[in-house]
């Protein structure tokens, strides 16, 4: 048996694998949500805007370690070193909480956000390296033809259970007082998070079965370059350097999505205890809207969910320009974003991989991240520094810079980029002079 007919033969199986594992996820998620909670939780501390920018973009800047996700993660056993290395991220929130529970009041916050921002770092690292390895494992073991319905069937389980967390949730933070509150959810949501990794057991990896080889290091600094040469393999096809302009144009505007939770604060007077309320809008955009959206690219392929990708994104930041008192508005944006964020994440594994065959996943994945994240190191921070400076007015200018990015990003994937799927390809005709 062939390696496509094996893929077709253990498909059912792996898409219950991979839904229950991203379902349970969800279930403890949103206790301990790395986009909602912790900004929640570092503005408790009292950070600036800037610091908050600055700890978050981290999680942008790490992703130099894409670069070694196949190497350390992929092979014949990557299905049990995901396992492991998805299951460092609930490990270390759960001992955060257990520390906060058991020393709050022996130690200063200024040490708080120290260890909040270490903690927040050790899941960015895990993220990083996990992601791109386990993007490449599932679309090498799903069919073409169904990666679309997979990804809608993945979207389904985690809104379904998603609801159930924000119920979890919510009785959480309203259970204990801050901020045991918070700690609380670190613990619960996270032992769920870790049951979910077990599911990952089911999964049959019908995929490469040789490693991709680690760099050899016969002197300093070689090992970063045999990492780096991918990517200037890459950086040589016409094709790549223009689709990953325009998922620059994407990533930058969602760097900017942290300070909508300080802009429902410190305009709106949301609190704490709102936060549940940015984490619903978290799940509803990401699993409901991609349930039907993801249901086209089966039929229209993946460059038509990029546009919709970037158009998300704009009518998430006209929104809170054009109702700047409305909080439904400013939960409706958040859900937009991250809405965006998780059809980018689906275009850049699948359209990367349609439009460079031949090229391994992981290689396109750490690539274009590594390429676009400079970008977001200066636009995240810019924004916080907007914001620090110009108050109320330093948001409307955030929001109008992320505006016209998904707007640029939007016109360059429906005029620039083609449809791999019909075999188009990009040509630049020059006329004789």
């Amino acid at each position: 048996m062939d390696q496509s007919e094996s893929v077709v033969r253990n498909f059912r199986r792996n898409a219950a694998a991979v839904v229950s594992f991203d379902a349970i996820w969800s279930l403890g998620s949103p206790a301990c949500n790395i986009f909602t909670v912790i900004p929640a939780y570092l503005l408790f501390l009292g950070v600036s805007k800037t610091v908050l920018q600055f700890i978050t973009v981290s999680l942008t800047f790490l992703v130099v370690l894409q670069l070694w996700s196949g190497p350390l993660l992929g092979g014949p056993t990557r299905r049990r070193r995901l396992m492991i290395s998805w299951f460092i991220y609930p490990l270390v929130l759960f001992l955060f909480g257990l520390l906060g529970l058991t020393a709050w009041g022996w130690i200063p916050k200024g040490i708080w956000i120290v260890l909040m921002a270490l903690a927040f770092l050790c899941v960015a690292i895990t993220i990083q390296l996990s992601m791109p390895a386990y993007a490449e494992m599932v679309l090498e073991n799903t069919p073409l033809g169904w990666r679309g319905r997979l990804a809608s069937l993945r979207s389904l389980g985690a809104g379904l259970s998603g609801i159930a967390g924000l119920v979890l949730a919510h009785f959480l933070m309203r259970a204990w007082d801050t901020p045991h509150n918070f700690h609380w959810c670190f613990i619960i949501g996270t032992l769920l998070m870790g049951i979910s990794c077990q599911c990952l057991w089911g999964f049959r990896d019908s995929g490469p079965v040789v490693a991709d080889p680690l760099p050899a290091a016969p002197r300093a600094g070689s090992v970063f370059k045999s990492a780096i040469q991918p990517v200037r393999d890459l950086l040589g096809h016409f094709t790549f350097r223009v689709f990953v302009v325009f998922l620059a144009l994407l990533t930058m505007g969602h760097s900017l999505a942290p300070l909508l939770i300080s802009y429902g604060r410190d305009v709106l007077g949301m609190t704490v205890g709102d936060t549940n309320q940015f984490t619903a809008a978290y799940y509803g955009g990401v699993s409901f809207l991609g349930i039907a959206i993801t249901l086209l690219a089966d039929r229209f392929g993946f460059r038509l969910i990029a546009v919709i990708a970037a158009l998300n994104l704009g009518v998430a930041f006209l929104a809170p320009i054009l109702f700047p008192h409305s909080v439904w508005a400013l939960l409706i944006a958040y859900g937009l974003i991250f809405s965006s964020v998780n059809l980018t994440a689906l275009v850049l594994a699948n359209l990367g991989n349609e439009l460079m065959p031949g090229n391994k996943t992981t290689t396109i994945i750490a690539a274009s991240s590594l390429l676009v994240m400079p970008l977001n190191l200066i636009t995240a921070p810019l924004g916080g520094r907007l914001v620090d400076v110009y108050g109320a007015a330093g948001y409307t200018a955030v929001f109008t810079g992320g505006l016209v990015l998904s707007l640029c990003a939007a016109l360059g994937f429906l005029v620039v980029i083609r449809e791999p799927r019909t075999g188009e390809e990009i040509v630049i005709r020059q006329r004789a002079i």
